[in-house]
């Protein structure tokens, strides 16, 4: 069943990341817009180099989690 939770964390993190590297602007838009509804308040980034190599490191997260989530089901 753990398994099952971390291969959606993976596929979550994977597909938000990849969309991150390509809108990144729409993405922060998303993503504020959602947390601004869940109560919390993020500032547009001030250097867009550093939110797209978090993004690309949170793509690589999401690939490595579905990779040993998919492997510990099997």
């Amino acid at each position: 069943m753990i398994d099952i939770f971390f291969l959606l964390l993976g596929i979550v993190a994977f597909t938000y990341c990849f969309s991150a590297l390509l809108r990144p602007y729409e993405t922060w838009k998303a993503a504020a817009k959602l947390n601004a509804w869940l109560g919390f308040q993020f500032d547009e980034p001030k250097d867009w180099d550093t939110y797209l190599f978090a993004a690309f490191g949170g793509l690589i997260f999401g690939l490595i989690t579905i990779v040993v989530a998919l492997t510990s089901l099997f």
